[in-house]
């Protein structure tokens, strides 16, 4: 587990270890709002440089396609095999489903 600066602070300045600075950080957050928790969260560890959340989509997404594709191709297969079920086919097609339903999910990263 790596150590953020706040906890150096924390440690140096109350003499806490690294895993109670992180209880202490975690106490503190589940007390407030949640637009306070997410400011609070921000000012902490900051926000992701848009270059890392460009890569991070892009490999996401081209992930996303080609298991698409693969699983669309398995479907397709098991559709012309004999020895295919209907319970088969149907549950390779809702896991389908619902995997592309879930691509529509914002970034959870966006500014807003």
């Amino acid at each position: 587990m790596a150590i953020t600066d706040t906890q150096r602070t924390l440690i140096a300045k109350v003499g806490l270890t690294a895993d109670d600075s992180v209880d202490l950080i975690k106490e503190v957050g589940a007390t407030l709002p949640p637009e306070q928790r997410k400011e609070a969260a921000t000012a902490l560890f900051g926000v992701p440089p848009t270059r890392v959340n460009g890569l991070y989509w892009l490999v996401l997404g081209t992930l996303c396609g080609v298991l698409t594709l693969c699983a669309l191709r398995l479907v397709g297969v098991a559709w012309f095999v004999p020895s295919a079920t209907d319970d088969q086919i149907l549950g390779m097609f809702t896991t389908i489903l619902s995997f592309l339903i879930g691509l529509f999910v914002p970034s959870p990263v966006r500014p807003q």
